[in-house]
């Protein structure tokens, strides 16, 4: 080890002892001592206290400023004064009914206003947005078979634990990848029906359809791939796929969990200018709670065809966690809905005169973007 993140180990382990001796009592109930794997890492994760604003603070009163901010959930901060009021205010009127309430349209209403969709459906997690989605796009089409990129991480299902970080070497050719199962536990035939190909690759992906004709249900991705990095698509790429999905029959899946409430007023699909079949969402239009959808077409979502009891238990305390001020709204999601939530010494954001972060016009062109190549800034892992 280099000597000087030794020094800085040892000044982490100094300043944190109470966050040793949470973890340690973790590890005899939860496995790794953490909620989710990707919060384990040695010697022991900060374990955070409070936090308000752009800070936390730790067990032992240790403060950061927090760029992580939830992995992106938290575009407003913590315990931001308009989410606050909302939520308290929503506490004493109830929080799960199990039966339909306004604001699941009101909410609904916002996201079609704002993305190129016609309908809308909640769930739980980016997880649950993408699993939903897929089984959508084999149903509307008959075919098993999805396209996804290497490297790409789209939740915890089946379908998506294929090649998220595949090593050497089991991930084959750059230019025809192959399924990797990212865990134990998924089963040998989803891993047959997800097709690897390489992003800002128009050739592999082609590779994929040419190889199976009249099998590929959708292509799914994040439009700017972020589990390596921030991979930016080329000039043409997210055009490219449009094409070749129109072309085979397939549908185009954009999972905006991360883009969707932070790239633009219309997510990825309008500031790159194309639009997909289906988009999913998560993360930062919750307001800090739980709350996810997947969003398409009529055509897609309103069919005796499909089952569609997907039990998403809207709750109404995630509603209105995004009812939230215009300065807000322009990284997280919704529009006040309830009263004038705005934040303390701040105008009115919805008065005429002003219009902060009012969306300008959908896009018909992709704007100008940097043509530099994808691989270099997001190898594989050789």
């Amino acid at each position: 080890m280099y000597p000087a993140l030794q020094k800085e180990l040892e000044t982490f382990e100094r300043r944190t002892p109470k966050s040793a001796v949470a973890h340690k009592k973790n590890l005899k109930r939860i496995p790794l001592g953490v909620a989710s794997n990707y919060r384990a890492y040695d010697p022991y994760p900060i374990f955070v206290k409070e936090g308000s604003g752009s800070k936390f603070r730790d067990l032992d009163g240790n403060e950061y400023i927090d760029h992580n901010l939830c992995f992106g959930a938290l575009m407003a901060g913590h315990c931001h004064s308009a989410v606050m009021k909302a939520v308290e205010k929503r506490l004493s009127t109830g929080t799960m009914f199990g039966m339909p309430h306004d604001m699941e349209w009101e909410l609904a209403e916002e996201i079609c206003n704002r993305f190129p969709v016609e309908m809308v459906r909640f769930g739980n997690s980016g997880t649950e947005a993408t699993m939903h989605s897929i089984r959508l796009a084999r149903a509307a089409t008959g075919r098993d078979k999805i396209v996804k990129f290497e490297g790409a991480y789209h939740g915890l299902h089946d379908s998506a634990l294929v090649s998220v970080k595949p090593h050497a070497p089991d991930y084959g050719d750059i230019k025809a990848p192959t399924s990797v199962t990212g865990g134990l536990g998924v089963p040998k035939s989803a891993v047959a029906n997800v097709l690897i190909a390489t992003f800002n690759d128009l050739a592999s992906v082609e590779l994929r359809f040419k190889q199976n004709p009249g099998e590929i249900a959708a292509i799914i991705l994040e439009p700017i791939l972020m589990n390596v990095g921030l991979c930016i698509p080329q000039a043409g790429f997210l055009e490219g796929l449009r094409e070749i999905a129109t072309r085979n029959g397939a549908l185009l899946i954009f999972d905006e969990v991360k883009t969707g409430a932070k790239l633009g007023w219309g997510g990825a699909s309008e500031y790159f200018g194309v639009e997909p079949d289906m988009i999913c969402l998560a993360k930062s239009i919750g307001g800090g709670l739980p709350l996810a959808a997947f969003l398409a077409l009529d055509r897609y979502l309103a069919t005796d065809r499909i089952e569609r009891r997907i039990d998403n238990k809207l709750r109404p305390q995630r509603t209105v966690a995004k009812l939230r001020p215009r300065e807000v709204q322009v990284v997280e999601f919704l529009k006040p809905m309830v009263g004038k939530l705005v934040p303390d010494g701040h105008p009115d954001p919805t008065a005429p005169a002003e219009r902060p972060g009012h969306p300008e016009p959908r896009r018909t062109t992709a704007p100008r973007r940097s043509a530099h190549p994808c691989r270099p800034v997001c190898p594989r892992w050789r």
